[in-house]
């Protein structure tokens, strides 16, 4: 067992069993997708109404093939859950998992950048 509060020993061998100074590549992906997936929710929010007023317009449309005219109609429970849950799946798939897989990617770059010995002696 070796005190802690000596001073650095000069032997090539301390050197090249000393422990790495980072993290493990995955812990800084996840971290990185973690803020990248809450930096997305400030985009994600207003678009899942909007999409969710897309789906609407879709489903409150009901098409009458004997006139040829489509008629307004009111939205149903399930027509509601329907909507909102396409919403948010097509927000999560199309805002949020791009923008946290990229910045899961760029925070592991990071970390490797800072974990590189730019002066080897």
């Amino acid at each position: 067992m070796t005190n802690p509060y000596d001073p650095p020993n000069d032997d090539l061998t301390d050197r090249t069993n000393a422990a790495p100074n980072h993290r493990q590549p995955l812990a800084n992906y996840i971290i990185g997708f973690r803020n990248g997936a809450l930096w997305s929710l400030i985009v994600a929010i207003p678009t899942v109404f909007a999409i969710f007023g897309e789906y609407a317009i879709g489903c409150s449309m009901k098409f009458n093939p004997v006139t040829q005219t489509s008629t307004r109609v009111d939205l149903t429970m399930s027509d509601v859950w329907y909507c909102t849950i396409a919403a948010i799946i097509t927000t999560a798939t199309a805002v949020t998992l791009p923008c946290a897989f990229v910045a899961g990617f760029v925070n592991l770059t990071r970390a490797r950048k800072h974990s590189v010995d730019l002066n080897p002696s």
